[in-house]
């Protein structure tokens, strides 16, 4: 599949982002399978996904508000790392359920964003961890 074909597949993601709910795109496989590739490059995933969600964002004009919050976790040996804390990268998070939040991350940074600029950087830093 060309990054173009798996984009139009996970496309509706950012409307039901837009309508209000969580999604999240995870990348699973061997080493060296092109899911950094697939997923970070310039014409990968998420810089597609955030254009999108940002120009629709600003096609909505001043009627609506939105807050975009972005974490960024790696999995790796069956753990959850956090990629975007300012130092406890080598801690694992503890994964947990609540009636209220349903299935949650303890404690994972959540950080605001106002720009996919500000988020790219974010992820920049992430990918340097």
């Amino acid at each position: 599949s060309t990054q173009q074909e798996v984009f139009e597949e996970i496309l509706p993601l950012v409307n039901d982002v837009m309508a209000g709910f969580e999604a999240t795109v995870f990348a699973y496989g061997q080493t060296g399978t092109g899911k950094t590739h697939t997923l970070a490059s310039d014409d990968g995933l998420i810089n597609r996904m955030l254009q999108c969600l940002f120009d629709s964002i600003g096609s909505e004009g001043p009627t609506q508000a939105y807050r975009v919050h972005v974490s960024y976790v790696q999995v790796y040996m069956e753990k959850v790392y956090d990629l975007l804390h300012p130092s406890a990268t080598d801690r694992p998070l503890v994964m947990r359920e609540s009636p209220e939040r349903g299935v949650f991350l303890e404690n994972v940074s959540e950080q605001n964003v106002v720009t996919s600029d500000e988020l790219l950087e974010l992820l920049a830093f992430g990918r340097k961890r």
